[in-house]
């Protein structure tokens, strides 16, 4: 096998796993100061803000469509009722029929779209992040960090941390609790 200069690897761009491991863990520590501490509660105030105002859009438009839903439901019972209590020749009971499947379609649509709404409006609810579960996980990692083993480091990475990206230039970390990459 005939590998080019353009593809041949040289020891110089390999790290060790130690030094990976050194670089990581002080990027995650660098979070346990005040001062990247009130920037991600910042971040996150921006963030939920913009989630909170969300859900009261998603909950007047939600209102609004059950509002919907419940005078079409309304209609539909009059025009039932009307069938059952008064004797109409074949083209008004026909044409009551027809009125009677509109309201029916309409409020399965509404239905659904009620169903995408709630949907929505759960998603963006479970949006909202509280800065105290990753201040906790990070205190504890802070306080035994130097009495942990390295089956007790990877469990801690496995339960907070989502994702992280090395390179040459920097070091980004995704937390699970907060939603936010550094």
């Amino acid at each position: 096998m005939n590998l080019t200069n353009k593809n041949r690897c040289t020891r110089a761009s390999y790290y060790t796993l130690e030094t990976v491991e050194q670089q990581v863990f002080a990027k995650i520590l660098e979070f346990s100061t005040e001062a990247k501490l009130a920037q991600l509660r910042d971040d996150l105030a921006k963030k939920n803000k913009k989630a909170q105002q969300e859900i009261v859009v998603l909950t007047a438009e939600l209102k609004t469509s059950e509002s919907k839903l419940a005078a079409i439901t309304a209609k539909k019972e009059k025009y039932l009722d009307s069938l059952i209590s008064r004797d109409f020749k074949t083209a008004e009971r026909q044409h009551i029929n027809e009125k009677i499947n509109d309201f029916t379609l309409q409020e399965k649509q509404l239905s659904a779209a009620i169903y995408r709404q709630q949907f929505e409006l759960s998603n963006k609810a479970e949006a909202i992040v509280s800065i105290e579960p990753f201040k906790e996980a990070l205190v504890y990692l802070k306080l035994n960090f130097e009495t942990m083993g390295s089956t007790d480091k990877v469990a801690w990475l496995n339960k907070n941390i989502e994702r992280i990206s090395y390179t040459k230039e920097a070091i980004a970390i995704e937390f699970k609790t907060l939603k936010l990459g550094s």
